[in-house]
């Protein structure tokens, strides 16, 4: 296919992609035809006319039909296509229709009436797209997630935008490994975590994981986990089984907590390891199932203990903590 050519078929695809209204279901045989035009291309074409097609996207004034193209190009990225190629394009369409959202002030409310439709409805195609290319990019996910003015704007339109609560929701979460020390018993776990947005999140899969392995532990409410997990939806409500506190801290204290409502980079290190310490706790503390929204099909949360720590080196974390304990003997 030489240039003319593709040109052509990439105008043709943003030409129907213009008369489109609403959200995917009703997609015109026009547009049907064109993507699947450039779909039946050889690779090395259909590479560069979805490079193409991402850098249209950007200029489509229509919303869903920006938004369609959007999706169907994140559908090749599930399937093997560089998301370097295209992703540009599609944030900055996501953010140019973001931008004609009149945010009210600090007192005020949103203007149900002043809020387009068809703008929320691209915006949520767009970012199913957007979050697509991300899961398939540590490198995209990462520079988005250093981008203060980007996390600014999406918590702006996050009350009404499903496509800038799902990117959001993608940069907050966090994967690593962190100590988790009764500040009491000498217990203490290594424990991983992948894909968590909040802290109460952890909080709700970690009480899972330490069912009889931690002083203070119960038995978690199956459903509950279910819905944590992301394999059901529904409503739910948990309850702290400990304090949770922060590692620098080497007694309970609320100014020290590790507040639920926080990203898991809130939780202190010592000596370059993440550290928490459980504690009988202060007082009832509770959170909602909101807490665990949205979950990402492609970036399931998961907590589960990576390895118990020997006595000794308990006792050698408390005794750099401050804990009370058995001290480690002298070397």
């Amino acid at each position: 296919m030489s240039p003319q050519e593709r040109s052509a078929l990439i105008q043709e695809a943003a030409k129907a992609a213009e008369l489109h209204k609403g959200d995917e279901e009703e997609i015109s045989q026009e547009l049907l035809e064109v993507i699947h035009a450039i779909d039946d291309l050889p690779e090395d074409h259909r590479i560069e006319a979805m490079a193409d097609l991402a850098n249209a996207v950007e200029f489509i004034a229509a919303p869903c039909g920006a938004g369609v193209l959007a999706v169907w190009i994140g559908s090749k990225v599930e399937d093997g296509h560089d998301p370097a190629a295209t992703f540009d394009p599609l944030l900055r369409k996501f953010l140019k229709l973001g931008q004609t959202i009149a945010v009210p002030g600090e007192d005020e409310e949103w203007d149900e009436d002043a809020l387009d439709d068809e703008v929320l409805q691209g915006m949520e195609l767009l970012g199913r797209s957007i979050v697509s290319h991300m899961c398939h990019s540590p490198s995209l996910r990462d520079n988005a997630a250093a981008d203060t003015g980007l996390a600014k704007s999406l918590r702006d339109w996050a009350d009404v935008s499903n496509g800038a609560i799902w990117i959001l929701e993608l940069l907050r979460q966090q994967t690593g490994e962190l100590l988790v020390i009764h500040g009491e018993a000498d217990k203490g776990f290594r424990i991983a975590y992948s894909n968590i947005g909040r802290a109460f999140h952890f909080f709700t899969l970690l009480q899972h994981a330490l069912e009889g392995r931690m002083p203070g532990a119960r038995q978690a409410d199956a459903r509950l986990i279910t819905i944590a997990r992301g394999e059901e939806h529904g409503d739910a409500h948990d309850k702290a089984w400990w304090h949770y506190g922060q590692g620098n801290s080497p007694q309970p204290e609320l100014s020290k907590s590790v507040w639920g409502e926080g990203t898991m980079d809130e939780i202190e290190e010592i000596n370059d390891t993440r550290v928490m310490i459980l504690w009988p706790p202060l007082m009832e503390r509770g959170w909602n199932s909101s807490f665990f929204t949205p979950i990402l099909a492609l970036r399931l949360p998961d907590v589960r203990i990576a390895g118990e720590l020997p006595r000794n080196e308990v006792a050698m974390w408390k005794a750099r903590l401050g804990l009370p304990g058995k001290r480690p003997p002298e070397s």
